[in-house]
């Protein structure tokens, strides 16, 4: 997690953590139920973070709409209703707020060198962009599959791993794609190469 902050700052972190919390609640409740509205959602969660979630969980494929929300003869709208149609453990972040994150974790990447997951989490956060040791750790998963890390020092008991930056190709971060049907890869905007697929290795 990133260091807590104060004043402003530290509003503005809050807000961004309690639409991460409204995510995993959202998320957690939608593969509880399958099939459900904004009103089985937790309570805790505001509607506009509810909607604004749902909106993008619809358009990234994880949930489909079964009935659109219409409006009332008194004004008002139904609810609607969406059934979970690709179930992941974790809460999906949307494409946009995950490609920012990984932008700031290459950016300090290729100025720190040799880094801890926590180490690197704690670098690349921002008063406005809040990165965990689990975000952080996916994305260097995949980087060290397609040959931009490698290990420095292997993780021991209080020690954790070590890793060094061994492949700086330039200030675009790689992304990590994956489509229906297709394996996952990792794309170089900087090379336009594909430098990892699944299960074929990296370039």
């Amino acid at each position: 997690m990133c260091p807590p902050q104060e004043g402003a700052q530290g509003r503005v972190t809050s807000e961004i953590v309690a639409a991460r919390r409204g995510r995993d609640a959202i998320w957690a409740a939608a593969l509880k139920l399958v099939e459900f509205g904004l009103k089985d959602l937790p309570a805790t969660v505001t509607a506009q973070i509810a909607k604004r979630y749902l909106r993008k969980l619809v358009q990234e494929g994880y949930v489909e709409v079964i009935d659109p929300q219409r409006p009332l003869p008194r004004g008002g709208w139904t609810a609607g209703r969406y059934r979970v149609i690709r179930q992941v453990r974790t809460a999906p972040m949307d494409k946009y707020q995950s490609g920012i994150k990984n932008t700031h974790l290459w950016n300090a990447m290729r100025v720190l060198k040799f880094f801890t997951v926590r180490e690197l989490a704690i670098t690349s956060c921002t008063p406005t962009v809040t990165i965990s040791e689990a975000n952080t750790r996916g994305y260097l998963r995949y980087l060290a599959l397609a040959g931009y890390l490698a290990l420095a020092e292997k993780s021991r008991i209080a020690h954790p791993a070590t890793w060094r930056f061994v492949r700086n190709t330039g200030p675009l971060a790689p992304v990590i794609q994956q489509g229906k049907n297709r394996p996952r890869q990792v794309y170089d905007r900087n090379l336009n190469q594909i430098m990892w697929t699944q299960g074929g290795g990296h370039g």
